[in-house]
């Protein structure tokens, strides 16, 4: 199911995109989901499709906001917030390609999962297992991109996959 880490920038050619710029606090994974979850629907994605990106997307912006730096709380007076970006993509072929950009510059690190009792470190081998590869790669701007291209499956009319 999974690929190779790689280095390199998604390939482009994008029927349609969407992007969502989050403070890199605790709720900005439960918002960058219910954020996939109305692109799906739009993208009339099927149900299966949308799980897997919420997955997906749980995990790759769990690791930007714990790369980035969480902070407690957001108000007039505190640093300004460092955010991270998701960016969701569907290609011809057809695939959702989901983009987190954050501001740390380390490399992704797999780990194997054959630690049973792991508290930490597994979200990218589930990552993988998910998709049908993932990478990362860094921009001009000194900021890192994990992505991860999934099968998008379309729903019928009813709703179900095709």
């Amino acid at each position: 199911m999974g690929g190779q880490v790689a280095a390199v920038r998604e390939p482009t050619g994008a029927i349609d995109t969407n992007r969502m710029d989050l403070a890199a606090v605790g709720t900005a994974a439960k918002l960058a989901r219910v954020f996939a979850k109305h692109t799906a629907k739009k993208w009339q994605l099927s149900t299966d499709t949308c799980e897997k990106a919420e997955f997906v997307i749980s995990e790759l912006c769990g690791n930007a906001i714990k790369a980035t730096g969480t902070i407690e709380a957001v108000g007039p007076r505190d640093e300004p917030v460092q955010t991270i970006t998701l960016r969701l993509a569907l290609l011809k072929t057809p695939s959702l390609v989901v983009e987190v950009e954050d501001a740390d510059l380390d490399t992704p690190k797999l780990q194997d999962g054959s630690e049973e009792l792991a508290e930490n470190g597994r979200g990218l081998f589930l990552v993988e297992a998910l998709s049908k590869r993932w990478g990362f790669y860094h921009t001009t701007d000194g900021r890192k991109v994990v992505w991860a291209e999934i099968d998008a499956i379309r729903a019928n009319s009813s709703g179900e996959e095709r």
